[in-house]
């Protein structure tokens, strides 16, 4: 009981940091795409930007910064486009 006691938070913290390895290396199908760290690594990260209300203007200095394409959590992006011959 006491080596369980040991192993199963040292087990869950070894797979938490592969998982967040495997996040930011280029083996993750996303890896292509630029975009902030904290972003690459959890969705927390933009759900905290997202608690003032003011996501998108982070979400527009992003593009500013990285172009067209960012990556903005662990799997989605966003495509920014403009409309230069409005209807």
């Amino acid at each position: 009981a006491t080596a369980l006691r040991f192993f199963v938070p040292v087990y869950i913290a070894v797979i938490a940091v592969a998982v967040l390895i495997y996040r930011v290396s280029p083996f993750h199908p996303l890896a292509r795409y630029p975009g902030p760290l904290p972003c690459k690594l959890s969705k927390f990260w933009y759900g905290f930007i997202s608690i003032g209300g003011r996501s998108h203007i982070y979400v527009k200095g992003l593009h500013e910064l990285y172009g067209d394409v960012v990556r903005i959590g662990v799997y989605p992006t966003l495509l920014f486009s403009i409309c230069l011959n409005p209807p």
